[in-house]
């Protein structure tokens, strides 16, 4: 973990382009087994094993749906770079949108794959359940290289989470949201927040090092849903002010409220179906962060954190 961590701080504390590189690249190495499953597994499919005899319970159907939405949470990544990107207004955009759409067809894909070739069998392969369709489709070798593909993927999450979120520490610093100002630091060569960076694969070892997976994916689910639902009230704000609606090169979401309005429901939703542990832990995490907050910014307060932190 700590050569993990290290090793890709280093590559995104070199610049932009260093970590989009890497980024890029593992993504090809771990989405061509996937396609290799998808076009070849078809033709082992048992059409009985897609058969429903029933239908999940509206609970279960929540409570996986929680854990599956840490799947999409890298879309929004995007949005942290927008500031070292060409006509962000266009680009950003598209780029979610297109990343959404070929990410679910690939899960759908290589979910009727799996459960095709698999059936019942399918649940009981909790550790690596594309591993052992690999080793249906291919024999021994295809689960080795399916085996190999997941650890890549995994790391090519990692490296996508440190190109984009210490971009969110560094604008939070430097819009004073954050009292420590070294956030804000840029480094003189390379031009990157090398201090956030610095910190966010700090904290992601530690957390890595202690944390148990399926906690930190419900988890990391509820408070990235916590904040998209702050960005649609802060979409319907924005539609509402004079300022914005003047300004030709904003980006508007079509549809006016509809999309902001559905999105704040279905997160409702989502978060209902956390546990009471859950819930407890993510509650008192806004608490204490809410007092924090109240705290550095009041003036006197302000003044002290600042000058610790410079």
């Amino acid at each position: 973990f700590f050569v993990l961590f290290a090793g890709l701080g280093y590559i995104n504390i070199k610049g932009l382009k260093k970590g989009v590189g890497v980024v890029i690249g593992i993504t090809l190495i771990k989405v061509v087994p996937l396609l290799l499953i998808i076009f070849i597994g078809f033709l082992d499919i048992d059409l009985t094993n897609l058969m429903w005899d029933k239908v999940p319970s509206f609970e279960k159907i929540g409570s996986v749906s929680l854990i599956l939405y840490f799947a999409y949470t890298g879309a929004g990544s995007a949005l942290s770079v927008n500031g070292e990107v060409i006509d962000p207004q266009k680009t950003i955009p598209k780029a979610i949108l297109l990343s959404v759409i070929v990410i679910s067809v690939i899960y759908i894909l290589v979910q009727t794959v799996a459960q095709g070739v698999l059936g019942d069998a399918l649940p009981q392969f909790v550790e690596n359940p594309l591993g052992e369709v690999a080793s249906k489709i291919f024999g021994p070798i295809g689960f080795t290289l399916l085996t190999i593909g997941a650890g890549v993927s995994m790391f090519g999450g990692i490296s996508s989470k440190v190109l984009s979120v210490p971009r969110v520490l560094y604008a939070a610093s430097l819009d004073n949201v954050l009292p420590f100002k070294a956030l804000a630091k840029v480094h003189p060569k390379f031009d990157t927040p090398y201090v956030s960076i610095i910190v966010y694969v700090s904290l992601g070892f530690i957390l890595a090092t202690i944390g148990g997976l399926k906690h930190l994916l419900v988890v990391s689910s509820a408070t990235s849903l916590i904040i998209s639902m702050g960005v649609c009230i802060a979409t319907i704000k924005l539609r509402r002010d004079p300022r914005y609606n003047t300004d030709k090169n904003a980006f508007r979401i079509p549809g006016g409220y509809t999309i902001p309005i559905l999105a704040i429901l279905a997160i409702l939703w989502f978060l209902s179906n956390m546990t009471y542990q859950e819930v407890s832990s993510i509650s008192y995490f806004i608490i204490v962060l809410t007092v924090v907050y109240f705290l550095i910014n009041s003036k006197k307060l302000k003044r002290i954190f600042g000058k610790v932190a410079e």
